[in-house]
């Protein structure tokens, strides 16, 4: 198995960057990376954004971000797959690099929401789904993922309180995150206390609005500044209705994409000793952990209860705050995940670091319309 080598890593500050446009976001991100990197030839570029033809009108946006890069002629691809985008955006990478079409490849993540009323936002957000029938009807996700909290509570025997514990563990963890959106705690009454979005969903379950950029170096070859590889990747189809599964509490793409990654290394799923998984409004981390098949059903807010998936435990969970304390740029959170893998992994520059070898990052566009999963392991 051809390894793939992280060697840059940009992790921009997730905040309101009403002062940069989305191209200036993309090429911070961008020269941080190869900054870290040093000296790499690249021949690829490829950038993951959901937004920035809804919402900037701007396509071809890894020309753009080329023209201004590299004064020659690369390999260009833009990649647009909902929260899964930025994990996606890695697996065609590793895909170039294992062919030997590529070597040396750019992945930057990119997405800019805070310059729109949040009305536009959900709207647009919306694309991620069926529209001709959810956008139609007025269905947000916010409201599908509440029916697929409330249904979870009432069948494990959960309620609201247990369901709080989520955003204010992530708020916890990304206090030390120098590139989170959110450094400040929260508690289960602060949660309660917010408003509800669509019961049982609350305010404090949900994201802000954000602009962002992320980027990392994936190389061929390994050199000094390389900190992790990726081992296998895998991206799944599933659901754009999310109603229509058999099993509206199993994302069943996640599940194939985990085993299929698994398989990839020849890795049993005990060794995996940290997670970033894209959480939707708290509901959707338990539901893509639990269908992962690493966590048992039922089991995340438990554990969440007995203090279980923190720094040090045998498997961390989202080390980096996860949307609701990093902060979520929808189009750019895979490759946030990978870059925080990899730091997490490595202690890469004063980030935290949790002692295992293996970390596994996980995402989907819409609550089950596709699943992207990548294996890192640390050098």
């Amino acid at each position: 198995m051809t390894s793939m080598y992280i060697s840059g890593l940009g992790l921009l500050p997730i905040d309101r960057h009403y002062d940069k446009s989305l191209t200036q976001l993309a090429l911070e991100a961008s020269r941080e990376a190869l900054d870290s990197a040093g000296e790499y030839d690249i021949d690829t570029i490829i950038i993951a954004s959901n937004y920035s033809t809804l919402l900037q009108r701007q396509s071809m946006l890894a020309s753009l971000v080329a023209e201004e890069l590299v004064p020659k002629g690369l390999q260009v691809f833009n990649v647009e797959n909902g929260g899964a985008s930025g994990l996606a955006a890695v697996h065609l990478a590793r895909a170039l690099i294992k062919s030997g079409l590529s070597r040396n490849v750019l992945v930057i993540g990119v997405d800019k929401q805070s310059d729109y009323p949040q009305s536009i936002v959900n709207q647009t957000s919306l694309t991620q789904v069926n529209y001709e029938y959810h956008g139609v009807m007025g269905v947000s996700l916010a409201s599908l993922y509440a029916l697929s909290a409330s249904l979870y509570l009432s069948k494990h025997q959960l309620n609201e309180e247990d369901l709080a514990l989520w955003p204010v563990v992530m708020h916890e963890n990304a206090v030390d995150v120098r590139h989170a959106q959110f450094k400040s705690k929260i508690t289960v009454q602060n949660v309660l206390q917010s408003d509800y979005i669509s019961a049982p969903i609350r305010v404090l379950h949900a994201h802000a609005q954000a602009d962002g950029a992320s980027a990392v170096l994936l190389s061929s070859n390994k050199k000094e500044s390389t900190i992790a590889t990726v081992e296998a990747s895998h991206v799944v189809s599933g659901k754009v209705e999310y109603e229509l599964n058999e099993d509206p509490l199993h994302i069943e793409p996640v599940e194939k994409a985990v085993k299929t990654v698994l398989m990839q290394a020849s890795l049993d799923k005990n060794l995996i000793g940290l997670i970033e998984v894209l959480d939707m409004y708290s509901i959707g981390g338990p539901l893509l952990l639990e269908s992962s098949g690493i966590i048992p059903k039922g089991e995340t807010l438990k554990r969440l209860k007995e203090g279980r998936f923190k720094l040090g435990d045998s498997v961390a969970i989202n080390l980096s705050g996860g949307i609701k304390g990093r902060g979520f740029v929808e189009g750019a959170t895979g490759v946030y995940q990978i870059a925080e893998t990899a730091a997490f992994l490595s202690g890469y520059r004063g980030y935290k670091q949790q002692s295992t070898d293996y970390a596994l990052a996980i995402g989907v566009g819409g609550l089950s319309s596709v699943a992207a999963v990548v294996l890192v392991k640390r050098i």
